[in-house]
């Protein structure tokens, strides 16, 4: 009983301390997306379009770009942040 008692407290003790080194071990990053580009962005689309298109319908077309390997508005955002949507589809603040 005392062996298996040594025998857990010492797995949980180990467990533990690669939890702790794998918590304090530095972790990778991409550059971080310019602050509020995204919001500008759409504003801006949405401020030049107004009256013709309807922001909704902008956004949807975003969203359900063929173009894009898995057309959605998460991947949209994803590409609009890297700087890699041209500013012949929307103005993107978020290439500067």
């Amino acid at each position: 009983m005392k062996s298996r008692l040594t025998r857990a407290v010492v797995i949980t003790g180990v467990a533990v301390f690669g939890t702790a080194v794998a918590m304090a071990a530095p972790a990778g990053a991409a550059q971080p997306a310019v602050q509020a580009c995204v919001g500008s962005t759409f504003s801006g689309a949405a401020a030049s379009v107004r009256g013709v298109i309807p922001l909704g319908q902008l956004v949807k077309g975003f969203a359900q770009d063929p173009t894009t390997a898995h057309p959605g508005l998460g991947d949209g955002i994803q590409l609009l942040q890297a700087g890699q949507v041209p500013d012949e589809v929307v103005v993107n603040t978020c290439n500067g």
